[in-house]
């Protein structure tokens, strides 16, 4: 955020851009610039999760192989139970939910920040998002494990079956080898839950913006802060 928010706007999450897309009211506008954003995430995610690959992984009878327990899998923790890894069956509402919520909440203070303190771009600034952040993935992680990034929800759904499927013993004789049976079940969650969330913080900005303006004209006199 300190470093690149003068250059891009430190987003590097859809939910952030789309909230910000929202809140500035020029929708049809800054909408080619948004989408160019948004896919330069899930790019950069995509290079992310590869170069972790990569750097974690030895070369195995030459197939990349990765020690067990290494890498970490983007899961939902209340489905840890079930017989499928990463299956949401049974806890779809109560996941959905919590990212849903967890992200509208991060997105807001994001956009409290950047809209309505002075140090939007400053070390306070950064500080303020990554201390919520934190608080965020430590409420949510027990129950969705605390995607609140439809980029990563996206890239990792899809990147961690094969990366996992890196992690099993490999043996020459093909009937010996297993595969893990990793579900895309939990795909459209962490991707539409955050997604929906960055919509509704934006909408929230907004309104909130169009309603101080309103008091702001209404009542010339007294000093607000500019929304």
């Amino acid at each position: 955020i300190v470093v690149l928010g003068n250059v891009s706007g430190a987003h590097f999450n859809p939910a952030v851009t789309i909230a910000v897309l929202i809140k500035n009211g020029n929708f049809m506008e800054d909408l080619p610039f948004a989408l160019m954003i948004i896919c330069s995430q899930i790019a950069g995610g995509f290079l992310g999760v590869l170069t972790v690959f990569v750097s974690l992984s030895t070369v195995d009878m030459g197939d990349y192989t990765v020690k067990e327990g290494t890498l970490e899998r983007l899961c939902p923790a209340a489905a840890v139970g079930n017989d499928i890894i990463c299956d949401p069956t049974n806890f779809v509402f109560k996941i959905f939910l919590t990212e849903f919520v967890c992200t509208t909440l991060f997105v807001s203070l994001i956009l409290t920040v950047k809209y309505h303190t002075q140090s939007n771009e400053g070390i306070l600034g950064a500080a303020t998002v990554a201390g919520t952040l934190c608080g965020m993935i430590n409420l949510a992680d027990a129950i969705s494990s605390a995607c609140l990034n439809p980029a990563v929800g996206f890239v990792q759904s899809i990147f961690q079956p094969f990366a996992w499927d890196a992690t099993r013993p490999h043996y020459e004789d093909e009937s010996l080898n297993t595969s893990y049976n990793i579900s895309y079940g939990s795909l459209w969650i962490y991707v539409l839950a955050p997604a929906m969330g960055g919509v509704f913080a934006g909408l929230f900005q907004l309104f909130n913006g169009l309603v101080h303006n309103k008091m702001r004209s209404s009542t010339p006199n007294t000093t607000y802060n500019k929304f």
